[in-house]
């Protein structure tokens, strides 16, 4: 059970392909502590885009233990890039990392980018 929070929510739409993507920061079961980036597709008639994540129109995604979605768009080739803040070094009491997560079209996580499809970094002298 994920449930979307109301910090760093980013939506767009795409006319050529008649679909709205959100994009959000996400707790999961209920655990503050566990969060993550959850998207969902639609279409513009209102109904879940069924070719998107497991035929629902969401995903989830955890591994970066996302504190705030920062942006979020379409590139040219039509995947999903989004731009969070994460846990850095010093955990989630500590500076925040920069994270970029690249999804395609279909919302899996695109390993093509930065070998696991996400690409961290800090801003942060250690």
């Amino acid at each position: 059970n994920s449930t979307f929070t109301d910090i760093g929510i980013q939506a767009f739409s795409d006319p050529q392909t008649g679909k709205i993507t959100t994009v959000a920061r996400i707790s999961v079961g209920g655990d503050p502590a566990l969060q993550g980036i959850g998207l969902a597709r639609l279409l513009y008639a209102g109904p879940a885009d069924t070719t998107f994540g497991g035929g629902d129109g969401r995903i989830e995604h955890t591994s970066l233990g996302t504190t705030n979605v920062v942006d979020a768009c379409l590139d040219s080739a039509g995947r999903i890039v989004v731009a969070t803040t994460a846990p850095g070094a010093d955990g989630i009491s500590g500076p925040k990392d920069l994270a970029l997560a690249r999804f395609l079209p279909d919302g899996a996580l695109d390993t093509s980018y930065s070998t696991d499809g996400v690409a961290r970094f800090s801003l942060v002298d250690n």
